[in-house]
């Protein structure tokens, strides 16, 4: 029985994408994840990992999807005379999200606004000729 659970885990470990979490494997096994834990404790380190690797690599994926879609938005924006300031951007995003609370997502917008000419004076705008009628 032991063996032919072993084989069970070993199996259910090479199936390809989305690798399995350790709670469907031991439901596919009918057994609780404290059992296969205990029995398998090395099988189940590589069953985590690979899951932990796999939500991590479709975050980053994730991310960089929205850092594409937050350029397209501002050099939409900016092509349609609009300031890409951070609430025009949010709101115009294909899925609306709020950027300004995360740091990763604020640089790629200041890098962008800089690659279109487009700089801070002090603290209270930018400068560039097609926005400074605006101020």
């Amino acid at each position: 029985m032991r063996i032919r659970s072993q084989a069970g885990v070993g199996a259910v470990i090479a199936e390809d994408d989305p690798p399995p979490t350790l709670d469907s494997v031991a439901a596919n096994l009918g057994r609780c994840a404290h059992g296969i834990r205990h029995h398998f404790p090395d099988l189940c380190r590589q069953i985590t990992e690979r899951n932990l690797r796999y939500q991590n690599d479709c975050f980053l994926k994730r991310r960089q999807a929205v850092i594409e879609d937050i350029r397209e938005t501002a050099l939409k924006l900016h092509a349609q005379g609009i300031f890409p300031s951070v609430n025009q951007v949010s709101d115009h995003l294909p899925r609306p999200r709020n950027i300004g609370s995360n740091e990763q997502l604020m640089s790629t917008l200041q890098q962008i606004r800089g690659g279109i000419g487009l700089v801070r004076i002090g603290g209270s705008g930018i400068s560039s000729p097609q926005y400074l009628s605006l101020i």
